[in-house]
């Protein structure tokens, strides 16, 4: 594997996309990073880092990234511009997330950059009753009409398969993780699941995955250096209940009609889905194609967030 010279990054303010820039700022030979991002400066980005403000939401965001790709002499873009949860406001997540996705495969086109890393998300799939045992990259992508950021997941991604097939010069890889969990995700299923009273559907305990930041930063880092293309499912080995789940965590499993749960607790439906349906992912093309096996089991993933907890309360 050779490292490319010069790698442009959306998407900084991610924990788990700065822990990459830091390890990617570790390799021999060090490569450039260019972050772009819409403020500036970003708080505890390293200073090697050359950081170009600009709004991907931005009607002309495109000719912009292009004209910095072009100028820094990119040879890999990684596109990780999006939210782990969703959005109060709907319609700018999906301005950012889908309008900014456009605007940066109109600059990959562009530009003399070669190479495009998605970040995507096995919540692309939608948590669907009919759904088959484990769901594979080959798998239609059937988010809810009612899950606004699945939907949105998805059309990012029915977009990229037009840009590939119209830029054969291209090389694109997107990576559909299942949920990241670890000491520094804030995330909704981390902060949901991991109350020390935890509401589930009443009548269904769908087996979960989970996949440990310490390995998502590790299979972004192997796309990074590798030349692999194609989409990739990720997920820890293993699955378990999410009742179980809930209990290795030290929280109590209450159990309430869904109906109440949407109306009385406020959460989410798309979120409620993934807590009634199965939406498991098989993962055997990113342990072929990638040469990726997660060093974390589902299991383990989740009891690292329930470790870091305990220490925070000792210190």
């Amino acid at each position: 594997m050779s490292a490319p010279r010069v790698i442009a990054v959306t998407g900084l303010r991610g924990p788990s996309i700065s822990r990459l820039v830091e390890d990617v700022l570790r390799w021999d030979p060090v490569p450039t990073v260019v972050g772009i991002d819409r403020e500036a400066p970003t708080a505890g980005l390293d200073a090697r880092v050359e950081l170009c403000e600009l709004d991907l939401t931005d009607p002309r965001a495109d000719a912009k990234l292009a004209e910095i790709l072009d100028k820094n002499e990119c040879e890999l873009l990684l596109h990780a511009a999006f939210s782990s949860d969703p959005w109060p406001d709907a319609e700018a997540q999906h301005e950012l997330e889908v309008l900014g996705s456009v605007h940066v495969m109109s600059a990959v086109a562009a530009s003399r950059t070669r190479r495009l890393v998605v970040t995507g998300s096995a919540e692309a799939y939608g948590a669907r009753p009919d759904s088959p045992g484990y769901l594979t990259e080959e798998h239609p992508l059937r988010p809810a009409r009612s899950d606004r950021r699945g939907r949105d997941r998805a059309e990012v991604e029915s977009l990229l398969r037009a840009f590939a097939t119209r830029h054969t010069d291209r090389e694109l890889v997107v990576l559909r993780p299942c949920w990241i969990v670890g000491p520094h995700i804030d995330s909704l299923p981390v902060r949901y699941l991991g109350a020390p009273s935890v509401a589930l559907p009443l009548g269904y305990d769908p087996l979960m995955q989970f996949l440990h930041e310490d390995d998502w930063v590790a299979a972004l880092e192997r796309v990074l250096l590798g030349s692999a293309s194609g989409v990739f499912n990720l997920a820890g080995e293993g699955v378990l209940p999410v009742s179980t789940l809930v209990r290795l965590g030290g929280s109590r499993v209450r159990r309430w009609p869904r109906w109440l749960l949407e109306r009385r607790a406020g959460v989410p439906g798309a979120f409620l889905d993934q807590l009634t349906h199965p939406w498991l992912i098989e993962t055997r093309r990113a342990r072929v194609g990638l040469g990726f096996r997660p060093v974390y089991s589902t299991r383990e993933a989740w009891l690292s967030v329930g470790v870091a907890r305990q220490l925070e309360s000792y210190a």
